[in-house]
């Protein structure tokens, strides 16, 4: 646990709902102010009108994208928001697989309090792994060297600084089926999957112990798949589809067109390059998972492709 007054200065990052637009613009501002890869950038998502269904939706897919693009360029996401809107919202989707969620919150909540609290806002259990930032109180007046200034004050507790604790490389040919006592690097993305939905907490250390399987049996409950605690084709597929469900087709690139084809890869037992590049081997390879899912295999992937995909088809 930390306590900092005042709190680090973060450049405020929001830039309106354009997630993937972005393709790395914030990533490069993070190289250039000395954030090394495994870092977190914070996305500065101000209050809004959580009443306004329409509005959280947005923000929620903005933030699901955000987040999808630091993880492939090798960051870890963070979001600032104040815990009645953004962190409210990010909060009723933990565990649903439906966004990319961030790794750590920083919310706003001037209660006074030096604390990592949420209160009945967010479950204690959500990013409760050394993953929070409290700003407890705001617009206060300090003097510091003969100097007043007008500052917020932030409780931390974060893991060792602002690096990363989950940073595996997702990129496979193929992808094994795993259980307890399997090793390695195939481990270690299957553990990262779990954690960045919400399910697992433990050390992303490439082995396959009893809290993977159980983190892995949690997520196929949730999916509705056989809760064996091994990590199988269909298990793979749900993990790695995990997200929002953009319209993509020949041409397409970016972060999602990758997790398509690592989920493409798990579910059809087949290597497809991994390149964000939307091509005739992807177009093929969806068509091929269309067809033998019961699609209408038109090579274009819609709400019902990532669906099937999501729950592990």
């Amino acid at each position: 646990m930390h306590h900092v007054r005042p709190p680090a200065v973060l450049h405020p990052l929001h830039r309106g709902l354009a997630g993937h637009r972005d393709r790395g613009g914030r990533c490069r501002e993070g190289v250039r102010a000395g954030a090394s890869p495994g870092s977190t950038i914070y996305e500065d998502m101000e209050g809004y009108d959580q009443t306004n269904s329409s509005c959280s939706q947005a923000v929620l897919t903005f933030l699901s994208a955000w987040t999808a693009e630091l993880h492939a360029h090798g960051y870890l996401s963070g979001v600032y928001s104040s815990l009645g809107s953004g962190i409210s919202d990010l909060g009723s989707q933990y565990g649903t697989g439906t966004y990319n969620l961030p790794d750590s919150i920083w919310f706003a909540w001037w209660n006074g309090a030096a604390d990592t609290n949420t209160g009945s806002y967010v479950p204690a259990s959500y990013w409760a792994n050394h993953q929070r930032v409290h700003q407890y109180t705001g617009d206060t007046d300090e003097t510091w060297g003969g100097v007043t200034m007008n500052v917020d004050d932030d409780y931390l507790d974060l893991d060792s600084g602002s690096v990363a604790t989950c940073t595996a490389s997702l990129d496979f040919t193929a992808y094994t089926a795993l259980s307890s006592g399997a090793t390695g690097d195939p481990v270690s993305a299957a553990q990262c999957l779990l954690l960045r939905q919400g399910y697992f907490a433990g050390a992303v250390n490439g082995t396959f112990g009893a809290d993977t399987a159980s983190a892995a049996s949690a997520f196929q409950t949730a999916k509705a798949l056989t809760a064996s605690g091994a990590v199988d084709s269909h298990t793979w597929t749900a993990l790695l589809s995990a997200g929002t469900k953009p319209s993509l087709q020949s041409g397409s690139t970016g972060a999602d067109v990758q997790r398509l084809q690592r989920a493409l890869t798990a579910a059809l037992g087949q290597t497809v390059g991994i390149d964000g590049d939307f091509g005739s081997q992807t177009t093929t390879a969806v068509k091929s998972y269309q067809s033998s899912r019961g699609l209408t295999a038109d090579g274009a992937v819609g709400p019902l492709t990532w669906g099937a995909l999501q729950s592990g088809k």
